[in-house]
């Protein structure tokens, strides 16, 4: 129960649906996490065992609750511009490039407030995230030595299953020794997912399943300038506002596939 955090439920619930899916006969010819859920990625392409990827969840939750409080908001605005705002201010850091026209910003609350207020003033479209962290940011750094001792006692395999680092948005390949640095690295590094689009995007007719509760998968695939006609992005889990039937929604979703 104390080492069962929001990350650890995600983790679990992505893992089983996958594998639900899988079973079912949908088998991914690629795989892409956003943030917490390259671990996902990773665990489905046997990179690590199913044990392993669990205890790193668990530590990775466990080390950001060390982390003092911090916010996250997201930017509809292009990567160069959201740079030219934030570059002076030290108490803010790119978390993520989303889509080629949004981006996530985290920080201290005062900053990330301040922030906002500009933001606003300046009409740029923007949205606070429900979190209590500011994650992918320098904030993190002070509290990853625990963190890499224990990647070192994991084994990494090559992927099974191709998929794509948030750290460079290109094809990952195991790092071998290197293995501790790159998980570290992903924890502070900006996920860089609007990349890791634009290398599926270039499929022809590639179908996106996200396998989490939230419908930023369609939205980060839908606003991104590579998409094509023929590209789907799709959510097999209702969003928390619909209250419709969670097997009735899954089903639909399915038939929406099956059509495809």
């Amino acid at each position: 129960e104390e080492i069962c955090n929001s990350g650890v439920i995600k983790f679990i619930f992505e893992y089983s649906l996958a594998k639900l899916l899988i079973g079912w006969g949908i088998q991914p010819q690629a795989a892409i996490g956003y943030s917490l859920g390259e671990y996902t990625a990773a665990c489905l392409s046997d990179v690590l065992s199913l044990e392993d990827a669990l205890k790193l969840v668990v530590l990775r939750g466990q080390l950001l609750e060390k982390i003092p409080p911090g916010k996250m908001i997201r930017v509809n605005l292009p990567e160069d511009q959201l740079i030219s705002l934030i570059e002076s201010k030290e108490d803010l850091s790119l978390t993520a490039v989303n889509s080629t026209s949004i981006c996530t910003v985290s920080g201290f609350p005062t900053a990330i407030n301040s922030f906002k207020k500009d933001l606003d003033e300046k009409g740029h479209e923007n949205i606070l995230l429900k979190t209590n962290h500011a994650l992918h940011s320098s904030m993190v750094h002070p509290f990853l030595e625990e963190f890499i001792a224990k990647v070192r006692e994991v084994k990494f395999y090559q992927p099974k299953i191709p998929y794509i680092s948030n750290i460079s948005g290109e094809w990952h390949t195991n790092p071998g020794p290197l293995a501790s640095a790159y998980w570290a690295n992903h924890l502070v590094s900006p996920v860089r997912f609007s990349r890791g689009l634009q290398l599926l995007l270039n499929k022809p007719r590639a179908i996106f399943v996200q396998l989490g509760p939230n419908p930023e998968l369609p939205l980060f695939v839908n606003r991104h300038k590579n998409i094509k006609p023929g590209h789907l992005a799709v959510n097999m889990v209702r969003h928390h506002q619909d209250d419709t039937a969670d097997v009735h929604y899954l089903l639909e979703q399915l038939g929406l596939l099956w059509c495809e």
